[in-house]
């Protein structure tokens, strides 16, 4: 793939069958996918239309808590270059969203 990085994009939003924003072959140029939930997003959000037409495969999906343990995927902030081109896509899971919302209330309550 030819990187078109650095660049990044967060799609958050498109949480039921079918709905889209990003453009499907946009998804195939991507150096990184990753999504929330592996499973969730064969059934809906960015990555569904991509993964139906063949242009990625579910393994080219790497799932949020695995980016989180796996370093060597991780963007260097030491100074090197990183061209990549990533894309996060978030359909919404709710123990996520639950655990999120504790530590923003736990960020919060901390600062008073």
């Amino acid at each position: 793939k030819a990187s078109r990085g650095p660049l990044h994009i967060n799609a958050i939003g498109s949480d039921s069958t079918g709905k889209m924003e990003l453009d499907p072959d946009l998804i195939a140029a991507a150096d990184l996918l990753v999504a929330d939930s592996r499973v969730q997003t064969k059934e809906r959000g960015e990555y569904e239309e991509a993964l139906a037409r063949g242009l990625v495969s579910l393994d080219d999906v790497v799932e949020l808590g695995e980016l989180a343990s796996r370093t060597e995927l991780h963007r260097k902030s030491d100074g090197r270059d990183d061209c990549r081109f990533t894309i996060f896509d978030s359909s919404g899971v709710a123990v996520q969203d639950c655990v999120i919302a504790a530590m923003v209330n736990e960020a919060l309550l901390s600062k008073e």
